[in-house]
């Protein structure tokens, strides 16, 4: 047992019911959850999506949408603070300051209209009653802290100008900005490629390491919390089913489910194409720069060359695979391939070349050229129905 176990628990979550209530009906999304995280652990809540683990997560913080969101019983204790259902001046003192909260989507949760040393400065301004200047200077550090390169500089880009993982990187600068108590990272990893989900998983052990924090960590990825949690709670359907150390989960798990998450490890391989198959893409030397301008009257100083002279040919029935670390191109040169950026270099869709064509005539053949995006929340439209989404895709055909 951790000395600190010893001691109180930093965070008491006792019969934690949160439901939901609509005019015509009610949704239970968690029911009954007790857990506790001590100082300096790392305590997991684990299942498939939509099981209540974030709904759960954000339940500490308060942020449910009050009062459609409601607590059918539980209690919420911060070194012996209740916090379900405080005033807001008890919930401002403990928001991003004794809690911080790292959030499932950096993109959707940074304002892409501030840029990203106003938004870090904000909490260090509202918390710790910096001056303007000394929250811009701890801004740095905490960009440096998190490794993110060329820190200074990234201090005034805004959030569509970073990778996935440069953002999520900002997401915990922010979340660490008035060093925490407790740290709750809800999905942390869930939009990053296999390189970068290793170092955001040892930056934040180290940071927790530094600083001595608490870790509430949610995730469906057993990787994750196998690399991670000293204790686990699995999660289905609103209620927890197992919880135990660690290496009683993954050694000795008892209860089905659990069983089926670790049984659950993707398999097989992947088919081969046809030598004779026809190529469906076939691209050339493809260039994508992004001018860097200063100054006030915004002049060109440079460029970054997020694509430079790359090509790659795809057959029917073939799949290839691009990995590199954020920020490496990998995305822009998707995009570019399917015309939804500019670029320079060839481009040969089923043997037409697609370079230099307007959006008109490239209609048709948006019907063969598709992509999933990296960030679906972003991606769909908040005013649109799911049907009304797809719905839409078929309309397009069919004026087409």
């Amino acid at each position: 047992m951790n000395e600190n176990q010893t001691l109180p628990p930093l965070l008491e979550v006792q019969d934690l019911s949160v439901s939901f209530k609509t005019v015509a009906e009610r949704s239970d999304a968690v029911r009954n959850v007790s857990f506790d995280v001590h100082s300096g652990e790392t305590v997991a809540i684990v299942g498939e999506s939509g099981s209540g683990k974030s709904v759960t997560a954000l339940s500490i913080m308060q942020l449910l949408p009050y009062p459609s969101a409601f607590h059918p019983s539980g209690s919420i204790r911060y070194n012996g603070q209740e916090l379900v259902y405080a005033s807001q001046q008890v919930l401002q003192e403990y928001r991003g300051d004794r809690i911080g909260m790292i959030f499932q989507e950096p993109q959707t949760s940074l304002n892409p209209l501030h840029t990203i040393s106003r938004q870090i400065s904000e909490t260090l301004i509202v918390h710790k009653g910096m001056s303007k200047s000394d929250a811009i200077g701890r801004s740095l550090e905490l960009l440096e802290m998190v490794r993110i390169r060329n820190a200074r500089e990234r201090l005034h880009d805004y959030p569509h100008q970073l990778s996935g993982g440069q953002r999520q990187r900002v997401m915990i600068a922010m979340a660490l900005a008035n060093e925490p108590g407790l740290l709750i990272a809800d999905e942390p990893t869930t939009a990053l490629d296999v390189t970068i989900q290793a170092e955001i998983l040892k930056l934040l052990r180290d940071l927790q390491q530094e600083m001595g924090m608490s870790l509430l960590l949610i995730s469906h990825d057993l990787n994750v919390v196998r690399k991670l949690a000293n204790r686990i709670c699995v999660m289905r359907q609103g209620e927890f089913v197992e919880t135990g150390s660690r290496s009683e989960i993954f050694e000795n798990p008892q209860h089905p489910y659990t069983k089926m998450l670790l049984e659950a490890e993707p398999s097989g391989r992947s088919g081969e194409p046809l030598p004779e198959a026809p190529v469906v893409v076939d691209s050339e030397s493809v260039r994508v720069w992004f001018p860097v301008r200063r100054g006030v009257l915004r002049r060109t100083i440079g460029h970054i060359k997020a694509v430079n002279d790359v090509s790659v040919t795809v057959q029917e029935g073939e799949t290839i695979g691009i990995v590199g670390e954020s920020g490496s191109g990998k995305t822009t040169f998707a995009l570019a391939l399917l015309r939804l950026i500019s670029s320079e270099g060839r481009i040969r869709f089923e043997g037409r070349e697609i370079q230099g064509r307007q959006t008109k005539e490239l209609r048709e053949l948006r019907r063969k050229m598709q992509v999933v995006f990296q960030d679906p929340y972003s991606s769909l439209s908040p005013r649109m129905t799911v049907s009304e989404i797809i719905a839409e895709g078929f309309g397009c055909m069919r004026k087409t």
